[in-house]
């Protein structure tokens, strides 16, 4: 739901709309597709990571993404999408206004899966080679 709300909201209205001078509910209006997308990404990236559990698998998956953004950028489907001003990038990027400029910076949805993914790992990591507190404060243990 939260996809879908994100991904109509972002193609009804797109950054270049407050250069026009309409303000206050375009940010709005970008500020709930932004947050709903970044919401669906997130979920996306923690189910996704709930399945993985070895560490060499994830820096496979870590390297394989940022090769393969980098290349799409650069020389791939990204760089032509940009180069045609597609309407498919309104839902594929999420744009951040800046003071100064209306259009900012963006980012894509890709980013805010892999995000949640490798916190979720690092996390599930880091909780079970921690010794729990009992074992690590226990009066005995005390000189």
């Amino acid at each position: 739901m939260s996809a879908a709300l994100g991904l109509s909201t972002a193609f009804l209205v797109s950054p270049e709309d407050l250069e026009d001078g309409s303000g206050v509910l375009v940010l709005l209006a970008l500020c709930v597709a932004n947050l709903s997308r970044i919401l669906a990404a997130g979920c996306v990236g923690i189910a996704l990571a709930r399945y993985i559990t070895s560490v060499g698998v994830v820096l496979i998956i870590v390297f394989a993404a940022v090769a393969s953004d980098l290349f799409s950028v650069f020389a791939g489907p990204t760089r032509v999408l940009v180069q045609e001003d597609s309407p498919v990038l309104d839902g594929l990027l999420l744009i951040f206004p800046t003071f100064g400029s209306a259009l900012g910076f963006g980012l894509g949805v890709s980013d805010f899966i892999f995000w949640p993914f490798s916190s979720q790992r690092a996390v599930s990591w880091i909780s079970a080679t921690r010794r729990p507190c009992s074992e690590s404060a226990s009066p005995r243990s005390l000189p």
